[in-house]
């Protein structure tokens, strides 16, 4: 998904943050080789450091993101 649609679902999710989050997820993704994570490990790996002090992005929340995912 783009980075407005990933925006989106991140606010549904009630992640603090969800726009500034989505642009670093996006911009983490297109990092990769084939601009795709590989697996959930991956994307946690990647994404856990986007967070700052207004933003906290631990394991728990990453969970959070994708269990919801895996239900809608």
């Amino acid at each position: 998904m783009d980075k407005d649609e990933l925006s989106i679902k991140l606010q549904r999710a009630r992640i603090p943050g969800a726009e500034k989050l989505a642009k670093g997820i996006f911009d983490a993704r297109r990092k990769k080789p084939k601009q795709e994570f590989e697996d959930y490990r991956d994307v946690v790996k990647s994404v856990k450091n986007l967070g700052d002090q207004t933003i906290k992005l631990g394991d728990k929340t990453i969970l959070t993101i994708i269990d919801e995912w895996s239900r809608s």
